[in-house]
């Protein structure tokens, strides 16, 4: 980060447990640039017509229930809604919201809060009231930190209650869909129940009356732990609980006492957040849409024009082939994906695509081996008929045609032809950034790898069926392929003279093998005519409107939150 963009050097370094948490496609300026406050952006941030941020007025609703004595019906009765103006709530400004999160708003809320009634181990407690936020500040004078004021934050519900003879604090963490459907990291967890253990309460009073120098980054000002409040004394015992949105089940992810939490953050977080302080790599990818230095970053490719749209007066968003299907199919749809609602898991994850991504992981695995070597018959699966790869396990049938699949690679494996010590990257996110339209463009390349010195973009299929018709337009049918061919035209790609964009279609009955010249003249025109086609009215759209067919809602996971759809819809009226 550059000393330029350092404003204000008593700013907070604020830092919530989600941070702790990385993964390879993460990026560590990304994050050490999002939770340092004297990193200011460059250009001011545009806000979309509809609300964005999914659990803002889900946490509205539920701050006026819990902390301003406003019925349930009330709160909801505040929410903006289409055509309505921004609306503040609880200190919060909430845009109007579309009715698919409306909808799942309404079910959230009220599962979240069925969850207490429902919660056993709540039943049994006294003194029960919400509290927090609680915040474990380092103060300036702390030099084991560094001259910065650093606070570690969660992000959840805050409670206290009695519990036998413990004092205890406990965060209520909702999840979108089902509690546990997602791992949570133990860097995660153990920063949390550190700052449960051993944070201060935020004095909400001060906050309140003038949020927005907090908001910006002066650190919060904390209630005494000699303080009256209940919610400001120590606890004795932290407790950390996910909340399903989509079914109000609990799942417990910690308990234990104060002192266990200590030890825990040391093992599991401590090494982790220290590392925010030294970012020393960038790493383009989805990080880079709501960067506040990504115009200082070495590694995100500038391609100004890509979609040859020059409107840049719409809130900055992401865009992927994936994104283009959606909204191709409905633009509510699309708006559900963005928003993360949760879709109904048995059509949006049928047996045919957990095939596929079972494959798709084993190959991963495979292909990330050093050094780098072809796929043999020793790699296959040793049963065939039940096997797992990743999160994914696959028995009878599906499983014999996932191995199948996967014998089928052994004949066009990448590394039958390439060098062991080629460059080769599984799984790899491929950015460019299209000021022009203010929009951020990934590719998830299933292999980008390099081959007589030049890189060749791998796009991998699975189907039960037949082979692709000679003669079919392959960028049509797979616009994946399109937009590779037009990431390395802008040169977000290195292109060389032997480059390649290949599709890789595994059947049970063998692979084929399609190449695409990203060199060709003609092959880039194409590709642009499809990826333009698919970009121009999402661009546009604001709205995300549902435009029902027998065709879109028939396979459509986001039925219930649909305003249009008859089926599934929340039972509002429900105590």
């Amino acid at each position: 980060m550059s000393p330029s963009k350092h404003e204000h050097d008593d700013a907070v370094i604020r830092v919530y447990s989600s941070s702790a948490t990385t993964s390879q496609k993460s990026c560590p300026t990304y994050l050490a640039a999002k939770t340092d406050y004297s990193v200011k952006r460059l250009a001011r941030k545009k806000f979309s017509r509809l609300a964005n941020m999914a659990f803002s007025p889900f946490n509205a609703v539920l701050e006026l229930v819990e902390n301003h004595q406003v019925s349930l019906d009330e709160a909801f009765s505040r929410l903006p809604l289409r055509g309505d103006t921004a609306r503040d709530i609880a200190g919060e400004l909430i845009p109007p919201l579309h009715e698919g999160l409306l909808a799942w708003t309404h079910n959230a809320v009220r599962n979240y809060l069925r969850a207490f009634e429902e919660d056993h181990h709540l039943q049994t407690a006294t003194g029960l009231g919400s509290a927090g936020p609680w915040v474990r500040q380092y103060p300036s004078s702390d030099a084991v930190v560094n001259s910065r004021t650093w606070e570690l934050c969660t992000w959840g519900r805050g409670y206290v209650y009695r519990h036998g003879g413990d004092t205890v604090r406990e965060l209520r963490i909702p999840a979108m869909g089902r509690a546990g459907a997602k791992r949570r990291a133990d860097a995660e967890l153990a920063t949390a129940a550190h700052v449960l253990a051993t944070g201060s309460c935020v004095d909400r009073d001060v906050v309140d009356r003038e949020p927005g120098p907090y908001r910006g980054g002066k650190p919060f000002p904390l209630l005494p732990l000699t303080s009256s409040s209940h919610a400001a004394a120590l606890p004795s015992r932290v407790r950390l609980v996910e909340i399903g949105c989509i079914d109000g089940l609990p799942r417990v992810l910690y308990d234990d006492t104060a002192e266990a939490a200590e030890a825990f953050f040391v093992s599991e977080a401590a090494d982790t957040l220290s590392a925010l302080r030294r970012p020393i790599t960038e790493i383009a990818g989805r990080d880079c849409l709501d960067c506040k230095i990504r115009s200082e970053c070495r590694r995100l490719y500038s391609a100004p024009g890509f979609l040859d749209i020059r409107d840049s007066s719409r809130p900055r968003r992401i865009w992927s082939v994936t994104t283009g299907r959606y909204f191709s199919d409905c633009p509510a749809k699309a708006h559900f994906r963005a928003l993360g609602l949760p879709p109904d898991e048995e059509s949006e994850k049928t047996a045919f695509v957990r095939r596929g991504d079972a494959v798709h992981a084993w190959l991963k695995l495979l292909h990330g081996r050093k050094p780098r070597r072809p796929c043999a018959p020793g790699d296959l699966p040793e049963n065939p008929d039940f096997w797992s790869a990743g999160e994914w396990t696959l028995e009878g049938e599906h499983a014999r045609h996932g191995a199948a699949m996967l014998a089928a690679h052994l004949e066009v494996c990448p590394f039958l032809d390439t060098a062991p010590d080629s460059a080769a990257y599984p799984e790899q996110t491929v950015a460019a950034d299209d000021k022009h339209a203010d929009v951020l463009i990934v590719a998830d390349a299933d292999l980008l790898y390099r081959r007589d010195g030049s890189w060749v973009y791998r796009e991998l299929k699975t189907t039960a069926g037949g082979f692709v018709a000679d003669g079919a337009d392959l960028l049509t049918w797979y616009p994946q392929l399109a937009l590779a061919v037009l990431l390395f035209k802008a040169g977000a790609i290195p292109a060389g003279p032997g480059s390649a964009v290949e599709l890789e279609l595994l059947t049970p009955l063998g692979p084929d093998i399609r190449v695409v010249d990203p060199n060709s003249t003609s092959v880039q025109e194409r590709a642009k005519d499809i990826i333009h086609a698919l970009t121009r009215s999402w661009h546009s759209d604001e709205e995300y409107l549902p435009t029902p067919s027998e065709k879109a809602c028939s396979r459509c996971s986001y039925q219930r939150w649909c305003p249009v759809s008859p089926r599934n819809r929340p039972d509002r009226s429900a105590p």
